[in-house]
């Protein structure tokens, strides 16, 4: 959803049964995320490989939990010179020392802007990986180390320009009982920071991949009533003038079908002016129906409350069935 909301798309996949796609199938993607609970796969150097190769192509590259990679199914080590190059490549110097000994950890430093965003972060730090800037663009979040060893402060969350990464503990809180989630850093700046879309705008569903798309609909109900703005003209003809011939700006527009047609309460002018309308070059024809029933219960409709009182305005014709 989170990143749904910044106007991109995704499609998941599955490590298991990864195909490991060439630069060919990757031309559409900006950016790859991960999120491994684990720090174990099948053949971590293979996909180590691919993964950078995804840095080397621009690609960003967002790590959420574990790298994955770090060992084998068999628990042997992966390349360390391949652990260091991605994590490298995001501005981070890996040095390793892992522990996940909450007793032995304390925070250095904790973003108070974007962390704690829906729950605060546990008392003592959860997971610990000394990984260090080398990059001064990089941003981190959450700084941890290690008792007593000096030199030990690595970045448990951080963004900066080539990607960004957050490690299991830090992402969100997860109740035991009933499995529900809160967050403990905004994902939206998260991924904002880590994917490079300071200034792009990002609201609504209207929103793809980082395009905006805009549309407008002007329904038909007054389409034939008069305006103060210009009495010796209908309200028709000041849209089609003063908004769709001085826009040039796609929009829907729809007549009620029975207030212009001749044989119910329209004219010949009536019908000109509507194929005026649709006839503009920056106007898709729409409907708003036929008769522009004021109820839609059958029932309703065939009461006598309803005919005495709503049936005024309606557009019937002799033989025309709702």
């Amino acid at each position: 959803m989170p990143l749904n909301y910044l106007g991109f798309l995704y499609e998941l996949r599955d490590i298991q049964e990864f195909a490991y796609p060439g630069e060919e199938s990757m031309t559409d993607f900006g950016a790859v995320m991960t999120f491994f609970l684990t720090d174990s796969m099948a053949d971590p150097e293979k996909y180590l490989r691919w993964l950078i190769a995804q840095q080397k192509s621009g690609r960003k590259v967002v790590i959420a939990g574990s790298l994955g990679a770090y060992y084998n199914e068999s628990q042997e080590l992966a390349d360390p010179a391949l652990i260091k190059e991605v994590y490298s490549n995001l501005g981070f110097s890996c040095v390793g020392n892992s522990t996940n000994s909450p007793m032995t950890l304390k925070y250095v430093d904790v973003d108070k802007q974007w962390m704690n965003f829906e729950r605060k972060l546990p008392v003592f730090p959860e997971e610990y990986v000394q990984i260090s800037p080398i990059d001064e663009d990089v941003k981190t979040w959450v700084s941890v180390e290690r008792k007593g060893i000096s030199n030990s402060t690595g970045s448990m969350v951080a963004t900066g320009p080539d990607g960004g990464y957050a490690l299991n503990g830090y992402i969100r809180w997860q109740d035991p009982i009933n499995y529900l989630k809160q967050w403990y850093l905004d994902p939206f700046e998260f991924l904002r920071q880590s994917l490079g879309l300071k200034g792009v705008p990002a609201l609504t569903p209207t929103t793809l991949n980082g395009l905006r798309v805009a549309f407008a609909h002007i329904d038909g109900d007054g389409f034939l009533g008069y305006t103060e703005v210009d009495k010796n003209k209908n309200c028709g003809e000041i849209v089609m003038e003063r908004v769709f011939a001085r826009y040039d700006f796609p929009n829907s527009a729809s007549v009620i079908a029975g207030e212009i047609d001749p044989e119910v309460r329209g004219s010949i002018l009536n019908v000109e002016q509507s194929r005026d309308l649709f006839e503009m070059e920056n106007v898709e024809t729409s409907s708003h129906s036929y008769t522009h029933p004021f109820a839609w219960d059958a029932k309703l409709r065939e009461s006598k409350e309803y005919a005495d009182d709503f049936v005024i305005g309606q557009y019937e014709k002799t033989g025309y069935e709702f």
